[in-house]
């Protein structure tokens, strides 16, 4: 509710939504996003930009009140100089044309881009950034530059949004100042539509599956040494693919594994049900859409600590935490798991996942955060219907 004496005729928000990042995570999170904010009785307009990619998927999630603008996702987006540029200038456009009083932007490039052409405007609107996994976490010689850009952004940010407190943890850690930071934990629909009923118990090799990009981050090559070391004992399915122009030819693939490409979310979901496990050998993460997708569908997770996995996965409860640097003792882990075992992870996983991880809270909590910053702004909290303090 409104606090007392606030108007009592708010004008609806007006959020724009901005990143350069092609599908997985950062897509999944929008289109729960854009679902929420398109139908909230507090929001009178949400303009998404991103990549062509993302804009059959936004369209098909967003309510009356959304608009997609797509700019065109080619080869080598991320690497021209004259493609970031374009990105840039429309981002500008964008801000101009809808004076939108929240900006949120996703991801490292546009977090870039879009905070860079902020600058430019006379009239500013809140600036909202989640990073969605840092880009600094994965280390490496250009590690101290990055750090130093996010340093300078946060001046230009009211808020960063991190989506666990181990990307808020690794903020701090950076420099960033915690005042700018605020937790606000992935979440994923309550349930998916038209679930298809999970298989009755089966014997024969377990079924493991693997879902993401082909990369470092993921480590999809600890993936490949787990599953040669299972060998006949386990079939793995692998959906993603390697960045383009990124495929590693080093990498031999053992004969249990079958390469799935990129999938719909509907048939990812199907695959989680028909799955006994789900091996999750990431590096570096934020807090990972795939982990609540398959704790939704009652599937079991093997994982490393990275990031916000350690706040999804209890270990020896819902799943296994493993040594990235140890496949031999993660492949021993899984050998020594019983079905019934997995059985029992997969239902206390399903609630774990109904208690903490759902999108209608973590759809709360970002409007909390643009509440209180457009609180701050204008000496007054915001009487939009649907807005309402945190703990109110």
């Amino acid at each position: 509710m409104a606090e007392s004496g606030a108007p009592s005729t708010p004008t609806a928000l007006r959020i724009l939504h901005i990143t350069e990042a092609p599908g997985g995570g950062v897509l999944s999170y929008l289109e729960e996003v854009i679902a929420y904010q398109s139908r909230a009785e507090a929001v009178g307009e949400v303009l998404v930009l991103g990549p062509d990619v993302n804009a059959p998927p936004l369209r098909g999630a967003a309510g009356p009140r959304a608009t997609i603008r797509a700019f065109p996702r080619s080869q080598g987006t991320r690497s021209s100089i004259g493609a970031l540029l374009g990105i840039a200038a429309m981002s500008r456009r964008a801000m101009r044309e809808l004076r939108p009083d929240v900006l949120n932007v996703h991801s490292t490039f546009a977090g870039v881009l879009a905070r860079l052409a902020v600058l430019t405007l006379r009239t500013r609107p809140v600036v909202v950034y989640c990073p969605h996994g840092w880009a600094f976490a994965r280390g490496g010689a250009l590690r101290p530059m990055v750090v130093a850009v996010e340093r300078l952004l946060a001046a230009v940010t009211d808020r960063i949004v991190c989506v666990s407190r181990a990307e808020e943890a690794e903020g701090i850690a950076a420099g960033i100042p915690a005042a700018r930071l605020s937790v606000v934990r992935n979440g994923i629909a309550a349930a998916p539509p038209e679930p298809p009923a999970r298989e009755a118990p089966r014997t024969g090799p377990l079924r493991i599956l693997f879902v993401g990009r082909f990369d470092r981050q993921k480590g999809f090559d600890v993936f490949l040494d787990i599953m040669w070391r299972l060998g006949e004992s386990a079939e793995g399915f692998a959906v993603g693919d390697f960045l383009v122009g990124q495929a590693d030819d080093s990498l031999a693939m053992p004969d249990n594994v079958t390469l799935l490409g990129w999938r719909s979310r509907a048939d990812v979901q199907l695959l989680y049900r028909q799955a006994d496990l789900l091996l999750m050998p990431s590096r570096w993460e934020g807090l990972p859409l795939v982990a609540l997708e398959a704790m939704r569908s009652g599937l079991p997770i093997f994982s490393t600590r990275a990031g916000g996995l350690e706040e999804v996965v209890e270990d020896g409860v819902t799943g296994r935490f493993f040594d990235i640097d140890d496949p031999d003792a993660a492949a021993a882990a899984i050998r020594g798991t019983s079905r019934a075992r997995l059985a029992d992870y997969a239902e206390r996983g399903r609630l774990r996942f109904q208690d903490r991880f759902t999108s209608e809270r973590m759809n709360r909590e970002i409007l909390e955060v643009y509440a209180e910053l457009l609180g701050m702004r204008r000496g007054t909290w915001p009487a939009a219907p649907g807005l309402a303090r945190s703990g109110a």
